[in-house]
């Protein structure tokens, strides 16, 4: 598959880990058909290296994993405040953040992905290093910022494998962004996917993801332009 352009950001990333699914919809940040057009306050703070992706490896309430580095996040991601995290089903969810006007703000907004929970916080996003000194100049801790919601969450996964009659299987949230599906017997590939979101249930299949060798625990990668 080729690499996601940082300018569209219309990219969907699979991982598997056994029969789990980890789904993030992230075409949505700077187009017209974002959920909501008006600007709202929050507030903002950064954790992790300051040029760093934040939470890496097994660690992040979404489970993206070392994903967060990679395209089609390239670092720019963030932990929600409960109101963005939404006990999980937050996860993927797509953000255009911008510092209001203040001196110390880079006064550039940038587009942001929920792969962590910040908890005890509502409308607050502890972005990445990246993210963060993407959006302010160094040497602020904490800055008010104005956000736009997009359309990335997920609200149904479903699949095809080769061996079910080309009959679409609904697929179960298991934690995080990571869905599963149980079953009697080994799935066939190739298997395809179509997607749900939850805002405007806007449906996108990804065909033939997995390849007909497919193996479980490795990383399978498209992209839904």
């Amino acid at each position: 598959m080729g690499p996601i352009s940082p300018k569209s950001w219309s990219g969907w990333t699979f991982s598997f880990l056994s029969l789990q699914l980890l789904a993030s919809l992230n075409y949505c940040f700077c187009h017209t058909n974002k959920t909501h057009h008006q600007w709202l306050e929050a507030q903002a703070t950064w954790y992790g290296p300051p040029t760093g992706a934040g939470t890496t490896g097994n660690s992040g309430a979404c489970g993206y994993t070392d994903n967060v580095e990679k395209p089609p996040f390239h670092k720019l991601v963030a932990a929600g405040g409960d109101a963005f995290y939404k006990s999980g089903k937050g996860c993927g969810g797509c953000y255009k953040v911008k510092c209001k006007s203040h001196p110390d703000c880079s006064k550039r907004p940038v587009n942001i992905v929920i792969t962590d929970h910040c908890p005890g916080t509502n409308q607050h996003f502890d972005l990445s290093g990246h993210a963060f000194g993407a959006m302010a100049r160094p040497g602020k801790e904490e800055v008010l910022v104005e956000f736009v919601e997009g359309d990335g969450t997920v609200c149904s996964v479903e699949l095809r494998a080769a061996n079910s009659n080309g009959t679409w299987v609904q697929m179960k949230p298991s934690w995080g962004a990571l869905w599963q599906h149980s079953c009697s017997s080994p799935l066939c590939g190739p298997i395809s996917f179509r997607i749900t979101t939850d805002e405007t249930k806007r449906v996108v299949t990804v065909n033939d993801v997995l390849p007909e060798d497919w193996k479980p625990g490795q990383d399978y990668r498209a992209t839904h332009h």
